[in-house]
C-alpha cells in the first residue's frame, strides 16, 4: 500500500500518466500498462530499466542517489520514443525503490520545434536581406518557392504597393511574366540564374538576374532596359529627337 501511495503522490505532484518502479539494483519491479504505448512493448520485470531507457546509461550512480534523498530528482526532457516526445523523471519512491515518471510532451515539443524553425527561417531571411544592399538602384525581390517574401522600396513603388504587408497579401506572380508555363519562383530561378534574360512587365522591359540566398530563398534583380534614343536632322539641319 505504501508503494501505491508513493506512486500516486508522485504522479499527482508532477502531472504524469505512466510510470516504472525500479529497485536498488535498477531492475524493473513493475510498470503501468500505458508504458507499452511509448516503449513499443511491455517492460519485463527483473531486468535493468536501462534496457528500455538507454538514455540513462552512464548516470546510474547519480540515479542511485535518489534512494538516499527523497527530494532528489533526475529529469530528462524531449526524449524521443517512437513517434512520441517524453519527459522522464526519476523520483524517490521508498527506501527500496525509485519511480520513473513518464509524461507525454509530444504536442508541446512539436510546437516548440515549429517556433524554433520559424525563428531560424526569420534569421535566414534577414541574412538574405543583407545581400540586396549593393543593388539599391534596381527592383529587388526575395522569394521562397511560391511567394515573394520581401522587396525593395523601388519594387514596391513600381508595383504600387504601399508596404511589405500589401506585398504579402498580393497575388503577384512574376514568374508568369517571364514564361506562362512556369509554376513557381524556383523554376524562374533555374531559367535565369547565371545568364541575363529579359522579361516584359506591361510596356517596360527588364533584364532579370538571380542569385541564391540563404537556405531556399532566391534573390532576383530587375534592371529596367532604357529605350534607345535615335537622333536625326531635318532638311534645315536641326536635330530631331526620336523615342
Amino acid at each position: 500500500m505504501k508503494r501505491v501511495e508513493s506512486v500516486l503522490s508522485a504522479i499527482m505532484d508532477q502531472n504524469v500518466f505512466e510510470y516504472m518502479i525500479v529497485d536498488k539494483a535498477l531492475n524493473i519491479v513493475e510498470s503501468s500498462p500505458g508504458v507499452k504505448r511509448y516503449l513499443g512493448e511491455k517492460p519485463v520485470e527483473g531486468i535493468p530499466f536501462t534496457e528500455y531507457l538507454p538514455e540513462y546509461i552512464g548516470v546510474e550512480q547519480e540515479i542511485k542517489e535518489t534512494f538516499k534523498n527523497r527530494f532528489c530528482t533526475f529529469r530528462l526532457e524531449n526524449v524521443r520514443k517512437n513517434e512520441f516526445y517524453l519527459s522522464l523523471s526519476v523520483a524517490y519512491g521508498d527506501a527500496d525503490s525509485i519511480i520513473i515518471l513518464i509524461k507525454n510532451t509530444t504536442e508541446t515539443s512539436i510546437a516548440r520545434q515549429q517556433l524554433q524553425q520559424y525563428s531560424n527561417e526569420s534569421s535566414l531571411l534577414y541574412g538574405t536581406l543583407q545581400k540586396v544592399m549593393d543593388h539599391q538602384d534596381d527592383l529587388i525581390f526575395i522569394t521562397s518557392i511560391n511567394k515573394i517574401e520581401f522587396a525593395s522600396e523601388k519594387f514596391l513603388h513600381y508595383f504600387k504597393l504601399a508596404n511589405q504587408h500589401e506585398l504579402s497579401i498580393s497575388s503577384l506572380n512574376l514568374y508568369s511574366y517571364f514564361d506562362g508555363n512556369l509554376q513557381n519562383y524556383h523554376e524562374l530561378f533555374s531559367e535565369v540564374v547565371g545568364r541575363e534574360q529579359q522579361m516584359q512587365i506591361g510596356h517596360d522591359h527588364f533584364i532579370v538576374d538571380a542569385t541564391p540566398g540563404e537556405s531556399f530563398y532566391k534573390v532576383f534583380t530587375l534592371k529596367k532596359v532604357q529605350k534607345e534614343v535615335s537622333n536625326q536632322r531635318d532638311e534645315d539641319g536641326d536635330e530631331i529627337v526620336l523615342g
